[in-house]
């Protein structure tokens, strides 16, 4: 059996990132937060050494892998994906840890039944400690500054004001694994 080699590339950038595959000039692009496999058969010790170079610049990543049976498997984001990393990114909202453990939104929302863009927007604020019952909380200004704008993020992500539980928690994967 030969054995695979599996590498990954992700997009953590909020733009389309172009990837060549040398010497085949075979073109793809991994949408934001998305991630690209290659999964290619690693040569015998017989066969000369393994050489794969990778090369990033403003315009993309460009990688010289000659084996004729590479695979490829590119996996986008879920809109939960989306719209957790655009909270957190560009408003700060992030979660925080409580008691050694990291608390974040999705630990907030129900497993099953609906979640709503509201819903999700308590999350967001109980992951950064705000208890949302009117005791003070150290984020007040900012929490009521950004909260619109989070119900918004979740409504453009999911194109809706409320979406299936599973959406939330089924997150999009490796390359490669079974979906």
């Amino acid at each position: 059996m030969t054995e695979k080699t599996v590498l990954i590339f992700e997009n953590s950038e909020d733009e389309d990132l172009k990837f060549r595959i040398q010497p085949s000039d075979r073109d793809f692009v991994i949408p934001p937060l998305g991630r690209l496999g290659l999964r290619f058969s690693r040569k015998s010790d017989e066969q000369q050494t393994d050489r794969h170079h990778i090369d990033w610049s403003r315009h993309g990543l460009s990688i010289w892998c000659d084996d004729q049976d590479l695979e490829i498997d590119i996996v986008a984001p879920t809109a939960f994906e989306r719209v957790s990393w655009l909270v957190c990114v560009a408003y700060g909202w992030c979660g925080s840890f409580f008691d050694g453990k990291m608390q974040k939104a999705e630990d907030y929302l129900p497993k099953t039944g609906v979640v709503t863009a509201q819903d999700y927007q308590a999350a967001v604020f109980k992951a950064e400690g705000a208890s949302l019952d009117g005791e003070p909380f150290e984020g007040d200004a900012k929490l009521k500054s950004d909260g619109s704008y989070i119900i918004d993020l979740f409504r453009k992500e999911f194109g809706s004001d409320a979406v299936p539980a599973e959406e939330i928690h089924n997150g999009s994967g490796r390359p490669f694994d079974v979906r």
